[in-house]
């Protein structure tokens, strides 16, 4: 289990807070899709997917757009048809009626988002498409990268422009455009420059003292409670995109400051490998879930502590496949 993972040659030296920080937000993630206590989730939902564009950011390198669409879209694909099967079965096991708009149903979650309707072959395929285009706004396309150099321009106006949504007519805030991929990107812009940021001045970062933390953790649990925590799928920012934006950056930087703690370095390798198989859980967790409550013989997890046990058993039964493709087609895992 502790087995070193070659690096590949030409790369920077990997950063294991970033590994830990991964780690710490796709379990977090697979909890809060295991319906835990109200608390526990607000927690959770107050920086975990934000955080996960942050990260994005700071580690953002120009690639050409071609590898980046490899790389999303071939993972989205495979881990797709596999949760097909799994639908298609389950649909063939229980005797239910095959939907009459079933392919509807299975398309319309890889355009935009989607509430009550559509079946979800690749959970979280939002956050895919919202970074795919993060990446290709800002330099993945040759004709885009001059944009890059007013990353933090427009980041101020995304958020300007979200704290002041509440302004806008009913017509255009539930208009089904709205709900598109592509313009919910908006939501994520100033989280993967924060990122970007945060990567041009790491030095500042660490200097930060660490008393610190103990002045911004109760700021962070008390303003998660005052918020409600942010859901850029259910575009849902709480009191206010700037006040989510805020909590969320506090939540990042003690996520930052705790995965940078020696006690990890212990299970680095561990670390390592769910981090680089974060496509693996992400496309497989709801239906390691489903098979979990299954087994269980219950509907839905109602304790805090169940979901939490859920969460553990699903990294666990990810840990040795993402291993496996790793070594042998690391592509399907957009590597």
């Amino acid at each position: 289990m502790n087995e070193q993972i070659t690096p590949p040659r030409n790369v920077d030296k990997r950063e294991l807070w970033i590994d830990v920080s991964k780690t710490i937000l796709i379990f977090a993630m697979v909890v809060g899709h295991c319906n835990p206590h109200p608390w526990i989730r607000t927690l959770i939902y107050g920086c975990h997917m934000p955080a996960f564009f942050i990260i994005s950011g700071y580690l953002y390198k120009l690639h050409d757009w071609k590898k980046t669409t490899k790389s999303f879209f071939i993972p989205i694909f495979f881990f797709s048809l596999i949760n097909l099967m799994a639908v298609l079965i389950n649909i063939y096991t229980d005797e239910t009626p095959f939907p009459d708009d079933f392919l509807k149903k299975c398309l319309y979650p890889f355009f935009m988002f989607t509430y009550q309707y559509g079946i979800f072959l690749f959970p979280g395929v939002w956050f895919i498409m919202c970074l795919y285009f993060c990446r290709l706004l800002f330099g993945d396309i040759s004709f885009a990268s001059s944009i890059r150099k007013f990353i933090y321009p427009i980041a101020i106006v995304c958020i300007v422009f979200l704290s002041l949504r509440f302004l806008m007519p009913e017509s255009i805030l539930y208009h089904k455009l709205n709900s598109l991929y592509f313009v919910r990107t908006v939501a994520c812009i100033p989280f993967f420059a924060f990122g970007i940021w945060c990567k041009e001045h790491s030095d500042l970062l660490q200097k930060i003292p660490r008393f610190v933390v103990y002045i911004l953790f109760p700021v962070y649990i008390v303003g998660c409670f005052i918020n409600g925590g942010i859901d850029i799928w259910a575009e849902d920012y709480g009191v206010n995109y700037s006040f989510s934006f805020i909590i969320s950056v506090i939540g990042f930087w003690l996520l930052y400051r705790g995965a940078r703690l020696t006690i990890f370095s212990g299970a680095a390798s561990v670390f390592q490998i769910f981090s680089t198989g974060t496509f693996f859980v992400l496309g497989t967790h709801i239906l390691l879930r489903n098979v979990y409550w299954r087994w269980l013989g219950i509907d839905k997890i109602a304790n805090w502590y169940q979901a939490i046990l859920a969460g553990v058993v699903i990294m666990l039964l990810c840990y040795y496949p993402i291993k496996i493709l790793i070594k042998k087609c690391p592509i399907l895992i957009g590597k």
